[in-house]
């Protein structure tokens, strides 16, 4: 257990101030462009008042100001860059090293998509958190008139990337997030295993621009797309990428229960 334990504490010192920078610098692109776009937060139409027209003005509705501040866009690039991060740490680990440690293939990779897809939640965590904060810093920047009680809970549901991180009562959507974490750190785990091995890896940047893609899908018409992804994700990971990570490496573990037996 303390050779896993030694291993563990290695991927945290490796990655944990880069992914911190990452989602600090996401945090704040996030908050500055949303904070601009919301002091142009009048639109105006043409209706007619007594047979005569007259220009009304209305504030943004928080939808709106996510979607001309772009904040998909940012969300996406910061899932994508993540996620390379943790594929190339993983792929700097030694393979010296790690035979010293005594660790199978299978116990490292278990460890990496372990620790990956813990890492993944940490980042939708924070993007929850920060859209809620953003949701209350439109609730104070409009009038009281134009909100209520219930704004955050509408914007978390009319907003695609709140309600993709965050989805309240939509359990379809929990249920797609826990499957698209776990492929998702499984894949990177496997992208770090291609790069030691002299390889590149491709499906971890592949499922990480589709976890930012995703986003942008509301509730409305998407929930067969949703489950189709969900599918296609299961399929290709458990039947391509799981076998070669999790299979049993027999001649290195009875190497190292023989190195155990001579050591004690």
């Amino acid at each position: 257990m303390r050779r896993y334990a030694a291993l563990f504490q290695l991927m945290v010192r490796s990655t944990i101030y880069k992914l911190l920078a990452v989602m600090a610098v996401m945090g704040a692109v996030q908050v500055g462009l949303f904070a601009f776009q919301v002091q142009k937060i009048w639109s105006h139409a043409q209706v007619m008042a007594d047979g005569v027209d007259v220009t009304a003005y209305y504030p943004y509705g928080i939808a709106d100001v996510v979607n001309n501040a772009s904040l998909q866009t940012v969300w996406f690039w910061g899932v994508v860059i993540f996620c390379e991060i943790l594929v190339f740490m993983a792929g700097r680990g030694s393979l010296y090293t790690m035979d010293r440690l005594g660790l199978s293939q299978r116990g490292r990779n278990l460890l990496y998509s372990l620790y990956h897809t813990m890492a993944l939640v940490v980042l939708f965590v924070f993007q929850a958190a920060v859209a809620v904060g953003l949701c209350l810093l439109y609730s104070k920047m409009v009038n009281g008139a134009y909100v209520g009680p219930q704004t955050i809970f509408l914007a978390l549901y009319r907003v695609p990337l709140f309600h993709s991180v965050l989805p309240l009562g939509d359990w379809f959507r929990w249920l797609f997030n826990l499957v698209l974490l776990v492929c998702l750190g499984i894949a990177t785990a496997e992208g770090g295993q291609l790069i030691r091995n002299g390889k590149r890896p491709v499906a971890a940047t592949v499922l990480a621009a589709l976890t930012g893609a995703v986003s942008n899908l509301g509730l409305v018409g998407f929930s067969g797309v949703l489950g189709l992804v969900m599918v296609g994700m299961l399929l290709f990971v458990g039947g391509v990428i799981g076998p070669a990570m999790f299979r049993r490496d027999r001649a290195r573990e009875e190497e190292a229960d023989d190195e155990a037996e001579t050591t004690a």
